[in-house]
């Protein structure tokens, strides 16, 4: 793998879990198999560690990597589902806004044909409480300058009340965004929400990932400066998101 500015190095923390030990051994060998054949990664060392006996079997690798770029680090993220990340370098990704969500767009595309294959969805505990909407202009450079994202989300929702389809939508993202404003339209039966909010990247990513939205755009900053931190956070809510996804695809199939 050439030298990148872009390249990420990282440890992912795979586990496997089942009733027979070396069903599990040879399920997590076949995913670590599986991150060698990827395109654009490099993996550097694989630790097994040792075979943790209670209800059932437990075994977890430490599998130490190079991703080519963000896009192959947080897609592999999502394919893969480490149950812990630990990102080393870069210190620091530049990165424009359009790409970023170009990224997150492929992420998108994928949470939707799982849940068109599986039909799963997420609920939400119903919220008395009106959400606050409006933010001034001086507020607005001022979450900006504190490291905010102006964004807008468009969303498609199952309700045919449009009233109904906002406030359900709002009630959902309101403890991670502050919202500025909205309005609503349908279109084919289904109610579109679209909203101006103020949020942090990592919450912008999370509502991304829940609520699948139909457009994002990031209206400021054009450019985004992820840490290593950062990185390593997106990257732990997008595995984690799909974690779940995969234990709601698993009990459907048993069910089943």
């Amino acid at each position: 793998m050439e030298e990148d500015a872009g390249k990420i190095n990282a440890i992912f923390h795979i586990e496997s879990q089942g009733n027979v030990e070396s069903i599990v051994k040879k399920a997590l060998e076949k995913v670590v198999e599986d991150i060698k054949k990827e395109e654009g990664i490099e993996v550097k060392e694989v630790d097994f560690g040792d075979v943790v006996k209670s209800e059932f079997c437990s075994l977890t690798a430490e599998i130490n990597v190079y991703f080519r770029d963000l896009r192959v680090f947080l897609l592999s993220a999502a394919k893969f589902g480490p149950s812990a990340i630990e990102v080393f370098e870069p210190e620091e990704i530049e990165i424009d806004a359009r790409d970023f969500l170009k990224i997150i767009g492929e992420i998108i595309v994928l949470t939707k044909k799982l849940k068109q294959k599986y039909g799963f969805y997420i609920a939400y505990p119903e919220r008395k409480k009106k959400p606050e909407i409006g933010v001034d202009e001086d507020k607005a450079e001022e979450l900006v300058e504190q490291g905010y994202i102006r964004a807008k989300v468009v969303v498609e929702r199952n309700e045919k009340s449009e009233n109904k389809a906002a406030k359900n939508f709002l009630n959902e993202i309101e403890h991670l965004a502050k919202i500025n404003k909205y309005k609503t339209t349908t279109a084919e039966g289904k109610s579109l929400v679209a909203a101006e909010i103020f949020v942090e990247l990592l919450n912008l990513v999370n509502i991304i990932l829940v609520h699948t939205p139909v457009l994002v755009e990031i209206v400021e900053p054009k450019k985004l400066k992820l840490k290593t931190l950062d990185i390593q956070d997106i990257a732990l809510e997008i595995a984690g998101f799909y974690f779940d996804v995969a234990h709601v695809i698993r009990m459907k199939k048993a069910e089943a």
